[in-house]
């Protein structure tokens, strides 16, 4: 089954997990940065079933994600 699926995210979460905080950045070496909220990515993806019987089932999915916005942008994300 293939997917495109873009994903958007809240300020908190976007924050949480791509904000750099003044005392983050003295501890890493990376700049300061605050995420908001917005798209964070977009995902094409492939998954597969396969079913053994009635009660059991295998489920496989690959992956490719490309950050967008914030998340981009992120001193945690980038390359230098």
């Amino acid at each position: 089954i293939p997917e495109l699926a873009l994903t958007w995210a809240s300020k908190d979460f976007m924050n949480a997990f791509f904000s750099v905080n003044a005392a983050g950045a003295a501890a890493s070496g990376l700049r300061p940065f605050t995420a908001g909220g917005g798209f964070r990515d977009v995902a094409l993806r492939l998954t597969a079933t396969y079913r053994f019987n009635e009660d059991w089932m295998a489920v496989g999915r690959l992956q490719a994600a490309h950050l967008l916005s914030d998340a981009r942008r992120s001193s945690i994300t980038r390359q230098t």
